[in-house]
């Protein structure tokens, strides 16, 4: 009886090891990971979850060979843990792999069920969408394993571009790229998005005249066409004070 005591005291101290470790990795450990980078924080909470979980089956599976009767029961309990607990899992489970794979981060937006939204918080069990009129949604982790959906800041989707026709003889290419280049990366600063550099090319040469695009990626798709239309008003104004300048 004292040995069988001695074990079970053991195996207490065990489970509330691997719990405590669990608990500092979720609350401290993955939030200061967060701040290097997302993906990582996402992998030290999946393989904290993991390890939770094996840990304590390595001991159902010890305590049946022990003890068969107190086997019996503790085995119940946890069936019956695992039955009332498994959609909590679920969505932690979800919530990690979303962030260890790098599937999106906070500030990227998406598009799913038809709605276009901004990622704000990937938490334990949800992650939290603000729509375009300020609506927050609070979507279920396991919603983005389950539903097909697009991250349009990763996958390019908010391109912005702006096509502009310059008369050679009047301003010179080099003088025109640098207008449109800083003209747009002026007036859509805050928009664009981190990973990816502006760019500015030679699209069609007809004479003297040619076309440049300027190629900007957002973060937010919704505001591409409204902001190339007022990209492209002030590129002109620009140009034509550098031609009214080059003559006089």
């Amino acid at each position: 009886m004292l040995v069988e005591i001695g074990w079970l005291s053991s195996q207490t101290v065990w489970l509330i090891v691997l719990a405590g470790f669990f608990t500092v990795v979720r609350l401290v450990l993955g939030p200061l990971a967060d701040l290097v980078s997302q993906r990582l924080g996402g992998l030290l909470r999946l393989a904290a979850t993991v390890l939770l979980i094996a840990g304590f089956g390595m001991k159902v599976f010890d305590f049946l060979g022990t003890n068969a009767g107190y086997g019996v029961s503790l085995l119940l309990g946890a069936l019956a843990l695992a039955a009332f607990g498994f959609k909590p899992i679920k969505l932690m489970f979800a919530g990690d792999m979303l962030k260890a794979a790098g599937v999106f981060r906070e500030g990227d937006y998406v598009v799913i069920d038809g709605q276009t939204a901004r990622v704000t918080e990937v938490a334990a069990m949800h992650t939290v969408l603000v729509t375009s009129d300020l609506r927050k949604l609070f979507v279920p982790n396991d919603h983005f394993l389950a539903k097909r959906f697009v991250n349009m800041t990763r996958s390019g989707a908010g391109v912005l571009t702006v096509r502009i026709t310059v008369n050679g003889r009047q301003i010179s290419m080099a003088d025109a790229k640098l207008i449109l280049l800083k003209t747009g990366t002026d007036m859509a600063k805050g928009e664009m998005a981190p990973n990816r550099a502006p760019e500015v090319r030679v699209e069609k040469v007809e004479g003297d005249y040619v076309t440049l695009r300027l190629t900007l990626y957002l973060i937010n798709p919704a505001k591409a066409e409204a902001l190339a239309s007022h990209i492209m008003e002030r590129v002109y104004v620009k140009l034509a004070e550098v031609a009214t300048q080059a003559t006089t």
